[in-house]
């Protein structure tokens, strides 16, 4: 948590957190920011707009038009809580219109106060779920944790693929069990390698292996059985990349 906290108090670390997501999908890990928020905030329907906006590159344009309604929403309901939240929706409608690289783009340094605001709203959520902040560092700090996303993952169909691994892998796979008492991240290192195996359109069985030897060997879990990875390794493989409108299947 003193990490955390150090980050809300010192731009200068935003601005490296930031920077180290590739330009191609700064909206897209913004996007998974909102969301994990919004599986514990009341949804905001411009904010939720927002999110299916950042799911389609072809309409990050309309970002700017979400951006005032944001803004207008903001100063309308003065009362709102968790306040940082709508501030990190502003800046990263800001972000996602910026990253279509218009005549008259929004501040160049939006994107550096993500990191704070993203956690002033979770610092805020704690009490309603203790994992909270957790869960948005995991997201946060995806690039800084696991530098070879750099290279993997540039791009925003990519990123949706590798999103969606990850999600399968803590929701479907999780072979330690007790999940409710792990955190986020807990299998996070390994989702680089599962995407790389799904990219290279392996088969099935080839990435139930893979799965069953991090089971067996690298956790040293015994009494397992590779029947749970390949329902897994199928629902992985079963993914359908985003078509060109940015929408997944």
């Amino acid at each position: 948590m003193e990490e955390l906290k150090i980050i809300v108090n010192d731009i200068e670390e935003g601005r490296k957190i930031f920077d180290r997501v590739p330009r191609g999908v700064q909206p897209c890990w913004g996007g998974l920011l909102l969301d994990r928020c919004l599986e514990v905030i009341d949804t905001v329907i411009q904010i939720k707009e927002l999110s299916r906006v950042i799911d389609n590159p072809q309409k990050w344009l309309q970002a700017h038009h979400l951006f005032t309604e944001i803004r207008k929403y903001g100063l309308e309901h003065p009362e709102y809580q968790p306040a940082p939240f709508l501030l990190l929706a502003e800046k990263i409608a800001k972000i996602t219109y910026n990253a279509t690289n218009p005549s008259a783009p929004f501040d160049a340094n939006s994107g550096w106060f993500i990191p704070k605001l993203a956690l002033l709203t979770t610092f805020s959520l704690a009490e309603i779920e203790s994992e909270c902040p957790y869960v948005i560092a995991s997201s946060l700090f995806m690039y800084d944790r696991q530098p070879e996303l750099r290279e993997l993952v540039q791009m925003p169909n990519d990123f949706s693929i590798y999103r969606r691994i990850d999600d399968i892998l803590w929701n479907d796979w999780s072979p330690i069990g007790f999940k409710g008492s792990l955190p986020r991240d807990e299998y996070q290192s390994y989702v680089p390698g599962v995407f790389q195996l799904y990219k290279s359109g392996c088969a099935v069985k080839h990435l139930a292996e893979h799965l069953f030897r991090i089971e067996t060997e690298t956790m040293g879990l015994s009494h397992r059985h590779i029947e749970s990875c390949f329902s897994v390794a199928k629902k992985i493989m079963a993914i359908s990349p985003p078509n060109e409108s940015g929408d997944a299947s």
